[in-house]
């Protein structure tokens, strides 16, 4: 009976025909993970019971591949008649742009990515096609087995060139630095690994993080944390350089210890909540390195039985909520994600313009601004 009611709600049926038709595009390529039913959820705003039934139906219609306590898996191939999948994968066409990105915990951000690349591409007078592969791993070195596999391919299929979101450590490391020599133009886009030259499109993380910063500052607060992750991207450390930038200008000492940096939500053995709260001197204000964390520290605030804002604001970074139906709540600053990848699309047709030029690398950082919502405040003073 349950399975019947999921499959004949109408959220479900609009959830499964949209992942069937990522399927189909390659949005979500063959043999690769889907996001988590919480991350679907999230992006179509609906319960996680919805998912589920849009799930079961993919998976009775032969595109994916579900099993007990893991995520469900796109199927290479299936005999449904829906699905016109080659049994031997032909090479990429030379006019063919890679695009390698995370789905997993960065679904919508991604999709707005390609949004932008796809446009830049219709753009075009020449035809270009799109190849998407997904680069997000349950860990840190399943994620550089699967760039590294993704880079391998677009250099051995001949790409026309790859936009990149780089998640990948050590291990991709080598056929990165291979690719970026190749005559393959190469942007990358969110960050980039120290030492490595190239096209680079992303925010300026610096600048934007000083402007969050800056905004609670106006607000009133001069007792500001920063709740970051154990990440060595780029924008981990320069939106935390941007944080202690903005405190600097303005005459502000850096106290280390509002510096909360953990393995994920509760990474430190409990809640970041607990970590600010349990101080003397708690923070009136957090400014989080993105809008996950500003999302699970608002969680456990009010776990807690306080209040977001009155007992603290908080700032996230990436206006993630702007793609969800739900009502927007969080105080964020925006990324222009369609931006990158337009962007980026630009930066990759120019370079194949202008190949053997030899002209010096671009470094695009687009701006951000704050979007003001429910979980920031003007400082009072508590009697």
């Amino acid at each position: 009976m349950l399975k019947a009611i999921k499959l004949r709600n109408p959220n479900a049926l609009h959830v499964r025909q949209t992942l069937q038709e990522r399927i189909l595009q390659g949005l979500y390529p063959a043999e690769t993970w889907l996001p988590t039913e919480r991350a679907i959820a999230e992006e179509f705003g609906v319960d996680r019971t919805v998912v589920r039934g849009a799930l079961i139906q993919l998976d009775q219609e032969g595109f994916i591949v579900r099993s007990p306590g893991k995520r469900p898996w796109v199927k290479a191939s299936s005999n449904s008649e829906h699905i016109h999948v080659k049994s031997i994968p032909t090479p990429i066409d030379v006019r063919t742009i890679v695009a390698i990105l995370p789905h997993q915990g960065h679904s919508a951000s991604s999709m707005a990515i390609l949004q932008g690349i796809n446009q830049a591409l219709r753009l075009q007078q020449n035809e270009f096609s799109l190849k998407v592969e997904d680069n997000y791993g349950e860990d840190a070195t399943f994620s550089s087995i699967l760039e590294r596999r993704a880079l391998e391919n677009a250099m051995s299929q001949r790409a026309a060139g790859v936009i990149l979101w780089h998640l990948g450590g050590r291990q991709s490391r080598e056929s990165l630095n291979k690719l970026s020599d190749s005559e393959i133009p190469l942007v990358l886009i969110d960050r980039i690994p120290s030492g490595l030259v190239c096209d680079f499109v992303g925010v300026d993380d610096i600048h934007s993080a000083q402007k969050a910063v800056s905004y609670l500052l106006d607000l009133g607060h001069t007792r500001i944390g920063h709740l970051s992750h154990r990440d060595s991207a780029s924008t981990i450390a320069q939106r935390r350089q941007g944080y202690i930038d903005a405190l600097a200008l303005r005459g502000i000492p850096l106290d280390e210890s509002l510096i909360c940096v953990i393995n994920d939500l509760h990474g430190t053995g409990r809640s970041a909540a607990d970590f600010y709260f349990e101080m003397q001197n708690p923070p009136t204000a957090i400014f989080t390195v993105n809008d996950d964390l500003a999302h699970g520290l608002v969680s456990d605030i009010e776990h807690s039985g306080r209040k977001v804002p009155d007992d603290m604001s908080v700032i996230g970074f990436d206006d993630i909520e702007r793609f969800s139906r739900r009502p927007a709540m969080l105080t964020t600053m925006s990324h222009p994600f369609e931006q990158v990848g337009y962007r980026a699309a630009r930066l990759v047709l120019q370079r194949l313009q202008e190949q053997g030029s030899g002209l010096a690398k671009h470094h695009v950082l687009l701006d951000t601004n704050v979007v003001q919502r429910k979980t920031t405040r003007e400082y009072q003073v508590k009697h």
